[in-house]
């Protein structure tokens, strides 16, 4: 398919898989080599915080799109809540390892769940809730792998 053809939801499809890899690369160090574990987990709680702030940045985007249908009451609440995934992922940056794991991936869940309400209620494209699951469930397995090799 070439890229002039290439639908929204697929070139989503396409990135979002290439950008679960960070993900998926720093749980697999982790488990693999005992020398690297403090390094992947750094990589795994990096990550997984500039991934958190830029899903509060589709919000904040969404919200203040063109043609959105949203009011200005709806615009303002989705605006607040659009910085709360940074404020939590910089909270996760300051903490041990673990901790970290355990906020981003609460951090993640929370936001699944928001952004499938906001797809049903029209603020994104009804194709975005089905993509953010999958990745959702890769970015908080390999999460949930890091926590495993931190607590054996």
């Amino acid at each position: 398919m070439s890229s002039k053809t290439m639908t929204a939801e697929n070139r989503g499809r396409w990135l979002g898989a290439a950008g679960v890899l960070p993900f998926v690369a720093s749980a697999i160090a982790m488990i693999a080599f005992d020398e690297t574990v403090e390094t992947a987990s750094r990589s795994l709680v990096g990550y997984g915080a500039v991934i958190l702030s830029f899903l509060g940045g589709v919000r904040w985007g969404s919200a203040i799109a063109p043609g959105t249908t949203i009011d200005d009451v709806g615009r303002g609440r989705q605006l607040a809540v659009s910085v709360i995934p940074s404020i939590v992922a910089w909270i996760a940056l300051l903490m041990q390892p673990a901790p970290s794991l355990w906020t981003l991936g609460l951090g993640f869940l929370a936001l699944l769940w928001l952004d499938r309400r906001s797809s049903r209620e029209g603020l994104f494209p009804a194709w975005y809730a089905g993509l953010r699951l999958p990745l959702t469930v890769v970015a908080v397995g390999s999460m949930t792998l890091g926590l495993a090799v931190l607590g054996r």
